[in-house]
C-alpha cells in the first residue's frame, strides 16, 4: 500500500538533468570569476557572465518545472505535502535567481571597469 509514498517526490530525468547541469555550470562559472577577479582578466570574467546567465535561465526553467510538477501529483496519501514541497522549491529557485541576477549585475560592472582599464594591476587606486 505504501510502496509509492515517496515516488512522487523524486525528480524525473529531465528535472534531474537540468538541476545537475545548473550546478556543474555554476561551479565552472565561479572558477572563472575567481581567476578573472584575481588576475583582472576580462576574458575570464566574460566567460563567467555568459555561464552564469545560462545558469540563471536554467534556474528559472527548474522553477517552472517544479510548479508544473506540483500540479501533476497523483499520490493520494502525500499529495498536499508533495505539492507544497515542490511549490516551496520553485519559489526558492525564483528567489535564488533574483539574487544571482543582482550578483551578475555587480560582476558586469567589474567587467566593464577591467575592460576599460579603470581597475587592474597597473591602475592607480
Amino acid at each position: 500500500v505504501y510502496k509509492r509514498q515517496f515516488a512522487a517526490t523524486a525528480p524525473n530525468g529531465l528535472q534531474a538533468g537540468v538541476i545537475y547541469t545548473y550546478n556543474i555550470l555554476g561551479i565552472m562559472a565561479c572558477g572563472c570569476l575567481i581567476y578573472g577577479a584575481i588576475s583582472y582578466n576580462w576574458i575570464a570574467t566574460l566567460v563567467y557572465l555568459v555561464i552564469e546567465m545560462i545558469t540563471i535561465i536554467l534556474g528559472g526553467i527548474s522553477a517552472i518545472m517544479m510548479f508544473v510538477s506540483a500540479g501533476d501529483v497523483h499520490d493520494d496519501v502525500y499529495k498536499h505535502t508533495v505539492q507544497q514541497t515542490l511549490i516551496g522549491f520553485g519559489i526558492g529557485f525564483i528567489l535564488l535567481c533574483c539574487v544571482y541576477i543582482y550578483f551578475w549585475l555587480c560582476v558586469y560592472s567589474f567587467y566593464k571597469k577591467v575592460k576599460e582599464g579603470e581597475i587592474g594591476p597597473n591602475s592607480r587606486a
